[in-house]
């Protein structure tokens, strides 16, 4: 294991930008990419979809996740120990997608005024959620090194929720038969 940095070093951030900003950039395009890499290997698989194909599927897409957000956080030098926040990336990515579909099997049959409403209500809570949970699994290794490092939570909340709309609106957009 790589030793940890000193815990004084604060997170890289460009000149010109942010940390905000830059953190967001990281978050938005590990998300981004590494849900591309889970949909690409479910999709090409689908024809022998099997449980095993779906676990290999959030485990390169938490890696893949991972390794392109550790790219923007150790730029210039190593802040956080690359083998924790692979690992760390790869739990959260898969605690996200477990509650995910849990979310999406219990949802439905939850008894309220309308299955409609409970249903959208998780709909518009998944993304959030499952940025709370990546962020906080990676908080853990992000806070030995970084003062700021809830900041990250905040990060990987507003990332998560934005990718989750655009699936969404591409969902509805891909569904939708024609004069719909």
């Amino acid at each position: 294991m790589s030793p940890l940095p000193q815990s004084t070093q604060l997170p890289y951030a460009p000149v010109g930008w942010h940390r905000f900003a830059w953190w967001m950039l990281a978050s938005f395009c590990g998300l981004g990419l590494g849900l591309f890499a889970t949909v690409a290997i479910v999709i090409l698989g689908s024809q022998y979809f099997n449980i095993g194909l779906f676990l290999l599927a959030i485990l390169v897409g938490g890696a893949v996740l991972g390794a392109l957000q550790l790219s923007f956080l150790n730029v210039r030098r190593a802040i956080v120990s690359s083998h924790q926040w692979l690992m760390v990336s790869i739990i959260g990515c898969s605690l996200a997608v477990g509650v995910t579909v849990a979310t999406a099997g219990i949802a439905p049959h939850i008894p309220f005024l309308s299955s409609t409403a409970i249903t959208t209500l998780a709909i518009c809570l998944v993304g959030p959620v499952n940025g709370l949970i990546l962020g906080t699994s990676q908080w853990v290794v992000l806070r030995r090194t970084s003062k700021q490092a809830a900041l990250w939570i905040v990060t990987n909340v507003a990332s998560s929720s934005i990718i989750w709309i655009i699936l969404l609106l591409l969902a509805g957009l891909a569904l939708s038969g024609p004069g719909d």
